[in-house]
């Protein structure tokens, strides 16, 4: 299975369930030519069991890029239980950005994240030359507040949080604001910054002024649940087939 849904020249994404593909979700990320007025909102979608493309690693839930002032609201998505633990990122900025755009004004909010086994990649500016002319791409106004982030199976190499800068461009951590998440994992190894640090939770606090935030192990009921469990649960074949069959009929 490949992409899940995408909406390269902006839009709605609502009300979606996405299971089993390469890239569920995908906002903007135009290539060479960019489309004007990229933005929109992403809500109450529901992305399971991201899965590599054709021996081609992925796995990501939601790739965003190339986000006009107009900005882009990302809230109350459930991204759970990666297939793909060795890659792929529940929510990626870049780095695919087209040349001179950046992301601007993006709102990701009362998300949550369980189990996808790689943290949110972050990458900010970018400073290259395409066709002989020279572009950088800043962001601003990015805003991660209010999400639930649990990594308990992570490997110990990761963070959840992984902020970086494109070639020759340096990390500017004012374009962020992190605030009121609740972050879940063993280690305590919260964000990593240009490949150079991991800081502990109290560290990362200090260093991006991430304020009402905390550390705590959160309980879900049923957080190893698979779309295989649940079809079996309820009577059916243990399998993402019998299970999606089943959602096909509604």
């Amino acid at each position: 299975r490949s992409d899940g849904i995408q909406i390269r020249s902006g839009g709605v994404m609502e009300e979606n369930f996405v299971a089993r593909t390469a890239i569920a979700l995908l906002v903007g990320i135009n290539g060479d030519v960019p489309e004007p007025n990229v933005g929109g909102r992403v809500t109450n979608n529901v992305i399971l069991e991201g899965t590599n493309l054709s021996g081609i690693s992925r796995g990501h839930g939601l790739d965003v890029g190339n986000i006009s002032n107009i900005g882009l609201e990302i809230d109350h998505n459930i991204f759970a239980n990666n297939l793909n633990v060795t890659y792929g990122h529940s929510f990626q900025i870049g780095p695919y950005n087209a040349p001179g755009v950046g992301v601007h004004n993006l709102n990701f909010h009362h998300n949550t994240i369980s189990n996808w086994g790689n943290g949110i990649s972050l990458r900010t500016n970018d400073d290259y030359t395409y066709n002989g002319k020279s572009f950088s791409d800043p962001h601003s106004n990015i805003r991660l507040t209010d999400n639930v982030i649990s990594e308990r199976n992570m490997d110990s190499y990761k963070s959840l949080i992984d902020i970086h800068a494109g070639t020759g461009a340096l990390v500017d951590l004012s374009v962020y604001t992190f605030k009121n998440n609740t972050y879940d994992m063993k280690e305590d190894k919260i964000g990593r910054i240009d490949n150079k640090k991991d800081y502990t939770f109290a560290e990362w606090t200090a260093k991006v002024n991430d304020t009402g935030s905390q550390m705590k192990q959160v309980s879900f009921v049923d957080p190893n649940r698979t779309t295989a469990t649940y079809s079996a649960s309820l009577g059916k074949a243990a399998s993402f087939d019998a299970f999606i069959a089943e959602v096909r009929k509604q």
